[in-house]
């Protein structure tokens, strides 16, 4: 019987080999859970985006404390830089929200809203019995 590298391993260091138990992952249907996804997948990076502007606006108040003690034309650049930037990130979360409005109106426009053309495949007797309710 052929050991595999674990096998190997174990007998080499003198240690006793226990097979690893199989994980196995649940499958699901990326239909079935894309619109979990998007949801969640939307809170995570609005919580992402509020925190970096929560944090982002402390900076600020301490770089633009900073600055006035030191005088320093750097450090005002640096508020310049954390201003835009934070501005940036504001109009990120903006855009975000845009955007999951978009993929679920996407999702809803796919289904249609009414059929104008059916087709009926099969014999005449079989239509009949449908028309009468009996199929």
């Amino acid at each position: 019987m052929k050991k595999t590298i674990d096998e190997k391993i174990s007998d080499a260091l003198d240690i006793p080999y226990y097979e690893k138990p199989s994980q196995e992952y649940p499958v699901a249907s990326a239909v079935e859970n894309q619109e979990n996804s998007i949801d969640d997948d939307y809170l995570y990076a609005r919580e992402n985006l509020k925190h970096f502007i929560e944090k982002g606006k402390e900076a600020m108040d301490e770089i633009i404390y900073v600055a006035k003690e030191m005088e320093s034309p750097r450090a005002y650049e640096v508020i310049g830089q954390l201003i835009k930037t934070l501005s940036e990130t504001n109009k990120d979360l903006l855009e975000l929200s845009k955007k999951v409005k978009d993929l679920k109106q996407k999702d809803e426009e796919k289904q249609p809203t009414h059929v104008t053309n059916a087709l009926f495949v099969g014999s005449t007797a079989e239509l009949q019995k449908l028309l009468k309710g009996n199929g």
